[in-house]
């Protein structure tokens, strides 16, 4: 999507900063959203580019609140 954050920002009820982290081999910031029934993390560099390093999705309403996990260990723009 051209624009995530049209796309996303109207579904969040909330959101904080947990912290700093590093995360691959980058220090991010740690940014913690919840939406109706899913909350979910994103560490993104804190460089020149907001590259996102790890992103972790909790499905809260769903039994047992599975969780996805991803992390990334390479980023190339072109």
């Amino acid at each position: 999507y051209s624009d995530i954050n049209a796309r996303l920002a109207p579904k969040i009820q909330s959101g904080q900063f947990l912290g700093r982290e590093k995360v691959a081999g980058h220090m991010c910031n740690h940014l913690a959203f919840k939406q109706a029934d899913v909350s979910w993390q994103v560490w993104i560099d804190e460089g020149d580019k907001a590259v996102p390093w790890r992103l972790v999705i909790s499905y809260d309403s769903t039994p047992g609140r599975p969780r996805y996990t991803l992390l990334i260990t390479r980023f190339e723009t072109p």
